[in-house]
């Protein structure tokens, strides 16, 4: 099933006429909701960056309020008798001829449906994954959750040929910003170190989870410039993502990092986040 415009329709059913905006031109956002025991998570912070993107975007009369975005996830959650998954939510523009400027403002279109999806427990953290690294060729509002992902496949076609799982977008003088889907951490002692916020990356919403997990385990974090040689020197590298919650990077462009060995911060910090969506 899935809920397109105003109504729960069929799979078969579940489409977007051609003119679509969304389609044509990118011009929508989108959320994607942890579904732990048959109910949708972290629904706050999702929910608050899908209506300031819808905002910016100039698609926010498609947003209900979250009661009704609630009830619609609930409606899914029950007819598709799904546990554990992940919920999508997208507000497109609308559908209109296609020009850059319609004549008429179309009204924006609101499409969700579920995904089943298994959660990383603990001895998927221990295997870890690897990562590349690669210039950003992204625009200069990436802090905005849009279906313009184009960047992101060719980086993770890029990083999947190399035999890597994630790529890693650097800024000027080797700063990292984040992932093609994850944001970036890195244990230095008894700190970890996240990129600041800036337009040139996604506030990721497991990154207040990874902050109160750090304090209680009396770990300072600094969200600041953070640079490629950082990473290869960390105690600890890892990244953070609605789907993946916290893994960590064990090798870089090929060289090892901390060993090639998960760390026990990371290890802390999924079983944290695991916790807090009642995976365990």
């Amino acid at each position: 099933m899935a809920w397109i415009g105003d109504r729960l329709v069929s799979w078969a059913e579940a489409v977007l006429p051609i003119e679509d905006r969304g389609l044509q031109f990118a011009e929508s956002v989108y959320e994607v909701l942890p579904v732990t025991r048959g109910r949708a998570r972290l629904a706050g912070p999702h929910l608050e960056r899908l209506r300031s993107g819808a905002i910016s975007v100039g698609v926010r009369e498609g947003v209900p309020d979250d009661g009704d975005l609630l009830a619609i996830a609930e409606l899914l959650i029950e007819r598709e008798g799904l546990d554990e998954g992940l919920l999508y939510l997208q507000v497109t523009g609308g559908v209109a001829p296609r020009r850059h400027l319609p004549v008429e403002p179309p009204s924006p279109t609101l499409v969700a449906y579920l995904r089943a999806h298994r959660f990383p427990r603990d001895p998927d953290v221990v295997r870890g994954l690897s990562a590349i690294t690669l210039p950003d060729p992204r625009w200069a509002r990436c802090d905005l959750k849009t279906t313009m992902l184009l960047p992101a496949v060719l980086a993770r076609r890029t990083a999947a040929a190399q035999g890597a799982h994630e790529a890693l977008f650097l800024g000027p003088d080797d700063r990292v910003l984040e992932g093609a889907a994850s944001n970036v951490f890195a244990l230095a002692s008894d700190r970890l170190v996240t990129p600041g916020r800036s337009e040139h990356m996604l506030p990721g919403t497991m990154r207040a989870l990874v902050h109160a997990a750090a304090a209680r385990l009396d770990l300072l974090v600094d969200a600041r410039d953070l640079y490629r040689p950082e990473l290869l020197a960390a105690d600890e590298v890892f990244l953070t993502a609605t789907s993946t919650l916290a893994l960590p990077v064990l090798a870089l462009d090929g060289a090892p990092i901390a060993g090639g060995r998960c760390g026990p911060i990371v290890r802390a910090i999924a079983a944290d986040l695991r916790d807090h969506l009642e995976l365990e």
